[in-house]
């Protein structure tokens, strides 16, 4: 029997693809007040000194979602629909757990930007003191929404 943070890996890595393929399978997402980037077909990997659309707001959305993970509950008007369902209680939880390890971020930076018309990809290197980091792939739908959290596969 899988444990319950292999089947939330496996749940979010299905969403992730079917948004990658365009299937409507995240719901309607309604912009907060943050416009979307403009649509854009191709990926577009970072020089290491230019920071993906890291304003000061995105990077506090980021860290926001980190420590509501790492405390075991989420502010669910973050995420849309689909993402809502498949972080239920025992998702959750088996999150707090597996991040407990880390504790909270001292620096969150940002290493790839893939933006499309229906969402935009993002891959965050969190650092932590030791010399620890741990890489978190956020997925926005077009309306600024979390459609999608991809951790490492060695992530326990």
């Amino acid at each position: 029997m899988m444990n319950p943070g292999t089947n939330f890996r496996n749940l979010v890595v299905a969403c992730m693809l079917a948004c990658a393929c365009g299937y409507p399978a995240f719901g309607v997402a309604r912009s907060q007040a943050v416009a979307s980037p403009a649509p854009s077909n191709s990926s577009q990997p970072l020089p290491s000194s230019q920071p993906a659309t890291l304003a000061p707001r995105k990077i506090a959305l980021v860290r926001r979602v980190y420590l509501g993970l790492l405390a075991g509950k989420i502010d669910r008007k973050l995420f849309d629909a689909r993402m809502n369902e498949l972080l239920d209680p025992v998702s959750l939880a088996s999150l707090k757990k597996s991040l407990a390890p880390y504790g909270p971020p001292s620096i969150i930076i940002s290493s790839f930007e893939q933006i499309t018309p229906t969402y935009r990809v993002v891959d965050y290197t969190f650092k932590f003191s030791g010399a620890r980091s741990l890489a978190i792939r956020f997925t926005f739908a077009s309306g600024g929404k979390i459609s999608g959290l991809s951790f490492p596969e060695k992530f326990q």
